[in-house]
């Protein structure tokens, strides 16, 4: 009888160590999943600033070929003029009988 009492202890003293052993190997799969998700957040996280970043460069990019067009918008505007003024001058060098004209 002592013998397997001795026995049915052993028996349970293994099962509460494999019981334990499953418990920690639980905990170790629960924390490693958390470890994953807050990696995949911080992922995430570094994805989303430098998505953010891209959409302000690109914004920046967009400004800056505004800026260019207004800078070469009246200097288009200005040789236009110029050269319209040069042409009217011609013409009228030439009405007064001064062809070619002399500058």
């Amino acid at each position: 009888a002592r013998a397997q009492a001795a026995r049915a202890q052993a028996a349970r003293a293994q099962a509460a160590r494999v019981q334990a052993a499953q418990a920690q190997a639980v905990t170790a799969q629960v924390v490693q999943a958390r470890v994953v998700q807050a990696r995949a957040v911080q992922a995430r996280a570094v994805q989303a600033r430098a998505v953010q970043a891209q959409a302000a460069q690109a914004r920046a990019v967009q400004a800056q070929a505004v800026q260019a067009r207004a800078v070469r918008g009246p200097a288009v505007t200005a040789e236009a003029v110029q050269a319209g003024t040069a042409g009217a001058g011609a013409v009228t060098a030439a009405g007064q009988g001064n062809w070619p004209p002399s500058d």
